[in-house]
């Protein structure tokens, strides 16, 4: 498994940023919507409940690239979250992620929203609402 260092580069990859993004700016497409909207609910609440284990690493096939954030429900329990995406340079591009509970795996797959509305200004893709979030 290889490990993603930037001791002595310009590398800027920040997993609270990638957290962040995700749950701030993303939105599903495909999967389980319901599980990332809850934890998009948790981590509004309570950002620090959201935390990253190690860096960015690679599968051991070496075929995907992930961060594993641990997100805390309660005291002593968690769920791990694998955010898997491209490394593009100094950017991580956001695929897909996959909440683990138990023997179960909720995969959401995502997209850009500046991708969806093919471009900035809001496009609709986002409804303002009365919600207090």
């Amino acid at each position: 498994m290889s490990v993603y260092s930037s001791a002595d580069s310009d590398y800027t990859y920040s997993a609270e940023k990638t957290i962040e993004i995700l749950f701030n700016k993303m939105r599903p497409l495909e999967g389980h919507k319901t599980v990332h909207d809850l934890m998009q609910v948790i981590y509004r609440l309570k950002p620090e409940c959201f935390e990253p284990i190690g860096a960015l690493h690679n599968s051991e096939d070496g075929k995907e690239t992930y961060q594993t954030v641990r997100v805390w429900i309660a005291k002593g329990f968690y769920h791990n979250v694998h955010i898997y995406g491209i490394m593009r340079g100094k950017y991580f591009r956001i695929m897909r992620s996959e909440v683990l509970m138990k023997h179960e795996k909720y995969t959401v797959i995502f997209n850009r929203p500046e991708q969806i509305g093919g471009g900035g200004g809001g496009g609709g893709n986002f409804a303002h609402s009365g919600c207090p979030w």
